[in-house]
């Protein structure tokens, strides 16, 4: 059986007491970048539904007009900024978790894909690029004759 102990405030002690919060909140800070994520690098989900290939991507904060979404040779980049979270006025941060600054995430495109009509729409932190494949690469029905 766990049985919590409450230590009694003794002032000439907070530093002793203290000190393993101290060492867990250095080692979270110095830890958590890697585990939370980047600003510099997106996460994707990537999905193939037979006549064209759906990508999304979490981009949280990031405003249409900070996002730039490019192909060229073959190539799709999605760049952007994300901006850092303003601190209010007579405020200090005691955590801050989100991420911010530029980022960029670049994709080989299959060959197969229509590059002319790809399609993007950024929606409540989300973005879809939505990539046509061409006609010939289309899965078929062939009639039996």
């Amino acid at each position: 059986m766990l049985v919590r102990l409450e230590r009694m405030p003794i002032p000439e002690f907070d530093g002793v007491f203290n000190f393993g919060k101290e060492m867990d909140s250095l080692f979270s800070d110095f830890l958590l970048p890697s585990i939370v994520g980047s600003a510099s690098y997106p996460s994707l989900n990537i999905a193939d539904k037979g006549d064209e290939i759906l990508l999304t991507a979490a981009l949280p904060g990031v405003r249409k007009e900070d996002l730039k979404i490019a192909v060229h040779d073959g190539v799709l980049e999605i760049s952007g900024e994300r901006k850092a979270t303003e601190l209010p006025e007579k405020a200090r941060w005691i955590r801050s978790e989100l991420a911010s600054g530029s980022f960029s995430r670049s994709l080989t495109l299959p060959r197969d894909i229509n590059q002319d009509k790809l399609a993007a729409e950024l929606k409540n932190g989300i973005l879809t690029v939505v990539l046509p494949k061409r006609e010939q690469a289309k899965p078929r029905e062939i009639a039996i004759q």
